[in-house]
C-alpha cells in the first residue's frame, strides 16, 4: 500500500497542479483502497482520501482562476512523510516497549467523509519510576458520510477498553505496549481500565 500511495504522490508532482486532470485525480482511489485495509495506515488513507477528493472536485485544475497551492502542498507533504517506509507502523518489533498507568487528558476526534480517528492524548507513568511521559494513541475506523454525532462511537467498537476508560473517565494500566516517540500503540488486549 504504501508503495501506491508514494506512486500516485510522485505522479502529482511530476504533473504539477495545473496538469491535474479526471483520471490523476481519480487515480488516487487505489491507494486510498489499499491504505484504508490495513488498520494503523488509516491516518495516511484519510489523508490521501481527502487530497483526491480535493482535487477531483477542481478537476480540471488548469480552469481554476486561483490554485490553493499551499494547502494542497502541505496536504502532499504530510502524505509523502507519512507514505515512506520509517512510517509504517506495522513494524512494532523495532518500537520500545514500555508498561505503566496512562492518564488522559484529553481526546481529538478527526472526522472524515469516509474515516472517523479518535486520538487520545495522555501522560505515561512508567512502571519502574521512569519520568512521565507525554504520548498519544489512536484508532482508526471507516465509515460512510452520514454517520455523524454520537453514532460515530459505535464504530469504534473494536476498542472496548480505551472506550471504556474515556466514559468512565477512568487511566488505563498497559502492559508491553509499543511506543514510538510520543506515539502508543494502542492494543486492547494489552491493557486494562
Amino acid at each position: 500500500p504504501l508503495a501506491a500511495a508514494r506512486s500516485w504522490l510522485t505522479e502529482l508532482a511530476i504533473t504539477g497542479w495545473r496538469g491535474v486532470g479526471h483520471d490523476l485525480a481519480a487515480a488516487g482511489g487505489r491507494p486510498v483502497e489499499a491504505t484504508l485495509a490495513v488498520a494503523p495506515l488509516r491516518r495516511l488513507a484519510v489523508l490521501l482520501d481527502g487530497l483526491a477528493g480535493e482535487l477531483a472536485a477542481s478537476c480540471p485544475v488548469a480552469t481554476m482562476p486561483a490554485v490553493p497551492a499551499r494547502r494542497w502542498a502541505d496536504l502532499w507533504a504530510r502524505a509523502v512523510l507519512l507514505a515512506q517506509d520509517t512510517a509504517d507502523v506495522a513494524d512494532r518489533a523495532a518500537a520500545e516497549r514500555v508498561s505503566g498507568r496512562l492518564l488522559v487528558l484529553g481526546v481529538d476526534v478527526h472526522e472524515h467523509a469516509t474515516a472517523v480517528q479518535v486520538q487520545v492524548h495522555g501522560v505515561l507513568e512508567p512502571s519502574g519510576g521512569a519520568p512521565a511521559r507525554l504520548v498519544r494513541t489512536a484508532v482508526a475506523a471507516t465509515k460512510v458520510d452520514t454517520i455523524v454525532g454520537p453514532a460515530l462511537w459505535r464504530l469504534l467498537a473494536d476498542h472496548p477498553v480505551l472506550l471504556a476508560a474515556l466514559a468512565e473517565r477512568r487511566a488505563l494500566e498497559v502492559t508491553d505496549l509499543p511506543l514510538a516517540g510520543g506515539d502508543l500503540w494502542c492494543l486492547d488486549g494489552l491493557a486494562r481500565a
